[in-house]
């Protein structure tokens, strides 16, 4: 990349994005050093092209709820996946265009997989034996063929990513959305171990109701075992999350935000008229942690709006006391 576009670009980086992928990543053990270092080069990286606006990412129009696709290809959607008939928010297909002066932009974590890009995020720590058993079938090897330089048509071809290695489909997850890559390592003490890495297809894809993603993508409902929350400011800090209090006693307040989560509409935060919104401080990250070992990384800001992590960002906008009792457990207020 261009020493000088760069430069440009961490000018305008807000150190909250470059903080956050740093922390983050810097708190996962498991991949060991170099893989460490790759993934939070990665990460700032993103966040630079972010604040550019010339990410890899979205460079199709958004579509806002007109009902119409502005994607002319009829099958970006997630396969048996719903779409929701195409009246909430479309999350455009990744695109590569590559600049005529000849900069190239750095890559994130992907793969492709029947002619969809799916991406990665951080290493699954919680119950490594849990979600190991969670590997299903294998579809093959990733070639890592994938760079800052590559053009979209190297994006035709199976299984090729900006990760090598062998990549497997989720138990009890649709291939559409979700598969993973297992990564081999050694830890500091010198013994071997294995983690998941998910890739997950969240572009080229309609969202309308929260359901759409945390009940046919996540399937939260019915599947949690613990709730668990940081404030902004811990989570920062890369420091250990709380329990919820009395929502785990609670049933009802926990079901019933989950019903409004699901039935809440999917919105896009614009980021260019918004650049301050992951800045404020009234958020706090809300931790569902479920049987198989997983756990769904939520995001809470002040005034209703629930997102998925890795998801950026698209929120479901929710009404007022669902959302109000859940953020107050969580610190909130």
């Amino acid at each position: 990349m261009n020493k000088k576009i760069i430069e440009d670009a961490m000018e305008r980086v807000d150190d909250t994005f470059i903080n956050e992928a740093i922390e983050s990543i810097e708190k996962k053990k498991g991949a060991g050093t170099g893989n460490k270092g790759k993934w939070i080069a990665l990460a700032v990286s993103a966040a630079a092209v972010i604040a550019l606006g010339l990410s890899l990412f979205f460079t199709r129009p958004m579509d806002t709820g007109t009902g119409t696709d502005t994607d002319t290809d009829t099958d970006t959607d997630t396969g048996a996946l719903p779409s929701s008939d195409k009246t909430g928010v479309h999350i455009p297909a990744i695109e590569i265009e590559v600049p005529s002066d000849g900069v190239a932009y750095d890559m994130v974590a992907l793969v492709v997989y029947h002619g969809k890009i799916y991406t990665g995020y951080e290493f699954v720590e919680d119950d490594k034996e849990k979600v190991l058993s969670l590997v299903g079938d294998y579809i093959g090897e990733a070639t890592g063929s994938i760079d800052e330089w590559s053009t979209q048509s190297d994006y035709s071809k199976e299984l090729a990513g900006s990760v090598a290695g062998s990549i497997y489909t989720v138990k009890g997850y649709d291939p559409d959305f979700r598969l993973c890559n297992v990564i081999s390592y050694t830890d500091e003490q010198g013994n071997p171990g294995k983690a998941v890495s998910f890739l997950e297809n969240l572009n080229g894809i309609t969202l309308d109701k929260g359901a759409d993603l945390f009940e046919e993508r996540l399937q939260i409902k019915g599947h949690v075992k613990e709730l668990f929350f940081k404030s902004h400011e811990a989570w920062n800090m890369g420091s250990k999350e709380v329990t919820v209090p009395d929502m785990t006693a609670n049933q009802e307040s926990w079901d019933t935000f989950l019903d409004e989560l699901d039935r809440g509409s999917f919105v896009e935060i614009d980021y260019v008229k918004d650049p301050g919104f992951y800045d404020n401080t009234n958020q706090v990250h809300l931790y569902v942690k479920k049987d198989d070992g997983t756990t769904v990384e939520l995001r809470m800001f002040e005034g209703g709006y629930v997102g998925y992590q890795p998801l950026g960002w698209y929120f479901v906008k929710m009404p007022g006391e669902a959302f109000d009792t859940m953020y107050a457990a969580c610190g909130g207020y």
